[in-house]
């Protein structure tokens, strides 16, 4: 395909990109990276900026790899520092929002430690949904929590909802989950009471107005570990308005 964007050169895009320390290495994720940066670039220079993306970084306070300045004053010297964080906070977040279906990055594996070690509302999204799932495992079961790509998976759907304040377009949203059977029917059932057990936070209401997508891509999530939930009895959980801490 041939590069679509005719006032901004691919070669002088790539030179560019080829500078910054979190380039990634799969050919289609760099064709994709250095996409959106030139769609970016193109936005800033005729006056469509983001002044502030604070959520991201309060969020993100501490963690090193999104300290990276994408952009500095002498490709924008006419935007103010903040804004120019703002949009590198921005480029750092649509790296790394996308959901990962195959080996942990580099870049995950620290944001797995930084989920489960920092206080923050990611960290207390996933255990609070972790630990709701604990009643149902076989108890041969591993612990999910252990598992750090879906713990980074996890933080990802909320982190989507959460920055963006809406739902928007992923991949779940062409899977039609067909032809259930009895297992996937409950783990379904199990994920659609866990959103009723959301605390009434303003934070949250972004997931509570979005509770039918947030429960299918959760579901599309678990799928894989079937088999290490329990299906022929029932559990009740009394859940506490508190999210606690794993």
């Amino acid at each position: 395909m041939a590069w679509p964007i005719k006032s901004l050169q691919l070669e002088r895009v790539a030179a560019q990109y080829e500078k910054l320390t979190n380039i990634r290495t799969n050919p289609i994720e760099v064709i994709q990276d250095e996409l959106f940066w030139a769609i970016c670039r193109l936005r800033i220079a005729r006056g469509k900026v983001i002044n502030s993306f604070s959520r991201f970084t309060k969020l993100f306070k501490g963690f090193a790899p999104f300290d990276e300045p994408i952009y500095d004053q002498s490709s924008f010297p006419s935007l103010s520092p903040r804004t120019l964080q703002a949009e590198s906070a921005f480029f750092h977040f649509q790296q790394n929002r996308d959901i990962n279906f195959t080996n942990l990055k580099p870049i995950e594996a620290q944001l797995y430690q930084y989920f489960v070690s920092t206080d923050t509302i990611i960290h207390h999204y996933v255990a609070h949904f972790i630990n709701y799932l604990k009643p149902y495992y076989n108890d041969d079961a591993r612990p999910l929590i252990e598992d750090r790509l879906l713990v980074v998976n996890l933080a990802k759907v909320f982190l989507n909802f959460f920055l963006m304040q809406d739902d928007q377009v992923k991949l779940i949203d062409f899977y039609s989950p067909q032809r259930l059977e009895y297992e996937q029917a409950k783990l379904l059932t199990y994920i659609m009471q866990f959103t009723a057990t959301l605390p009434d936070d303003s934070e949250y209401q972004v997931l509570r107005d979005n509770s039918d997508s947030l429960t299918h891509i959760l579901y599309y999530l678990l799928v894989p570990y079937l088999r290490q939930f329990k299906w022929d009895e029932a559990v009740n959980v009394k859940c506490s308005s508190a999210l606690p801490i794993w």
